[in-house]
């Protein structure tokens, strides 16, 4: 599952995996309700909380935390709108 690949040790996968996250949950309720079940924001808070960490932060880092901050303010906006 795509949820798996946010503790890969490539930031670069971390990120990428966080894109497919957002895509699969943005409009598909049953993918919504399988990230929940296997507590994808709980996953996807420690991974923020791990790059936040990182005292030297590379390009692929940054990327990273943007990807998370995007998802997360474009789930907070649909839900808002629903």
């Amino acid at each position: 599952m795509v949820i798996e690949l946010l503790s890969d040790p490539e930031t670069f996968v971390r990120a990428k995996a966080i894109y497919a996250l957002s895509g699969a949950i943005k409009h598909f309720e049953p993918a919504l309700q399988e990230f929940k079940n296997v507590d994808g924001f709980k996953t996807l808070i420690d991974l923020l909380n791990n790059e936040n960490g990182k005292h030297h932060r590379s390009g692929d880092s940054i990327g990273c935390l943007y990807r998370f901050l995007f998802f997360l303010s474009s789930f907070s906006i649909e839900r808002t709108l629903d």
